[in-house]
């Protein structure tokens, strides 16, 4: 009973030569709508050899009583329920990106790499792209993608309409190539030298797009994802690091908002160790409490520590 009960039980009875992503609610009209965005195939042929290409072939909506309503991509964009929602399948539009790979051909595909692009990855995170933005022209997927091999440069960045699937692209200037979201996380690490990086875990870099400058927002949160220490916005052409403390700093940054009172609460209590730079700008504060020791140990000659320009 359970299995037939199902939603994709049923959308398979239904239509079953598809295949149907990750479902989304949607409440409209105090009712509650499932809906699923559907890949469909077309069948080719070269010669004597079959094949298939997907395309978008709507969306599957689902109302709070079981009944399913198959919408063709024209129809589910003039759907009331689905209004402003995302319709474009997700992994079809990793597929399309993926599919550019063998621009140059297979061969190349496979041995050479001239001019190929691969999709920027960030190892260890869940949070794969293609990322889901709300600009002000409606939501939209991105995809960054970096040369073939280790560069982690952005060269180029692909913007899909997450309702009709409208492509663009947009390519750098080797000169003017943005870093990715693993040289962002590296930067980031590197703004902190005295963090301890073992007891952090840098989290969903997204794209954001601030007065035309292009940063990656990283979440910096314990290693038991207890919660967000604090946010991070990496310049992808300058690699400056701008460290937001609280939800009201990021929300100033992210409005363009002037920054106020980012000087760090301590705990009462607590003394405050101050490291300053050789120029007398202040770098960094340390909280140390009753029951902790803060010990500097001098360097010897020819040793080398963390700088703090």
């Amino acid at each position: 009973m359970a299995v037939s009960d199902w939603y994709l039980w049923k959308l398979y009875k239904e239509r079953y030569w598809l295949t149907y992503e990750d479902t989304y609610v949607i409440p409209y009209e105090n009712d509650l709508y499932i809906a699923v965005p559907i890949v469909s195939y077309s069948v080719k042929h070269r010669g004597l050899v079959l094949y298939t290409v997907p395309r978008w072939g709507g969306i599957a909506l689902i109302d709070s009583a079981g009944n399913i309503q198959f919408l063709k991509p024209s129809e589910a964009l003039e759907n009331p329920v689905l209004k402003e929602q995302k319709l474009f399948p997700e992994e079809l539009t990793r597929y399309y990106v993926n599919s550019f790979r063998y621009k140059q051909g297979i061969v190349n595909k496979w041995f050479y790499h001239v001019e190929q692009l691969e999709i920027a990855e960030v190892p260890g995170q869940y949070n794969e792209q293609p990322f889901l933005i709300n600009t002000d022209l409606g939501m939209k997927w991105i995809i960054t993608c970096e040369p073939y091999g280790e560069a982690h440069g952005i060269f180029k960045i692909y913007v899909i309409d997450a309702r009709t699937g409208a492509m663009q692209s947009f390519t750098q200037s080797k000169q003017a190539a943005l870093v990715g979201p693993v040289k962002a996380t590296d930067y980031l690490r590197k703004a902190n030298p005295i963090v301890d990086w073992s007891r952090f875990i840098l989290v969903e870099p997204i794209p954001v797009i601030l007065n035309n400058t292009f940063y990656w927002h990283v979440r910096v949160i314990p290693d038991d994802a207890s919660g967000i220490s604090y946010n991070a916005m990496v310049d992808a052409l300058t690699t400056d690091v701008t460290e937001l403390k609280t939800e009201k700093e990021l929300r100033d940054y992210l409005t363009g908002e002037p920054i106020t009172d980012i000087a760090p609460e301590f705990k009462e209590g607590a003394a405050i160790v101050i490291i300053i730079q050789e120029d007398g700008i202040e770098k960094n504060r340390i909280e140390v409490y009753p029951n902790q020791t803060f010990v500097v140990i001098p360097m010897g000659e020819g040793e080398k520590g963390n700088s703090t320009n």
